[in-house]
């Protein structure tokens, strides 16, 4: 991912997965440069006790504290700009919620 970054001014990354339809807005209009921008999945999910479950394992075997946030970014669909990619590491910044 990271020469694609590097390559354009701004990268949109999407799985394969995911269905863009006509009504999707530009989304190189939505997110401004020089942001990263993923979709807060939180306020959809049914249920979060898995969230907290998954995050703990990884964590810990990581030696990093229990992060309590009630956030969870979706990766499925992540735009970025060279200046976030080039000048600092995309998932250090997520760190900072940079949006």
């Amino acid at each position: 991912m990271q020469p694609f970054a590097q390559s354009y001014e701004r990268t949109l990354y999407i799985d394969a997965d995911v269905f863009l339809t006509e009504e999707t807005p530009d989304l190189f209009d939505v997110v401004p440069a020089g942001h990263v921008s993923m979709h807060d999945d939180w306020s959809q999910l049914p249920s979060f006790e898995w969230v907290f479950e998954e995050r703990r394992n990884i964590l810990e075997s990581q030696d990093i504290p229990m992060d309590y946030s009630k956030v969870v970014l979706n990766s499925g669909i992540v735009m970025s700009g060279t200046d976030t990619s080039r000048n600092a590491p995309v998932f250090s910044r997520l760190g900072r919620r940079c949006f």
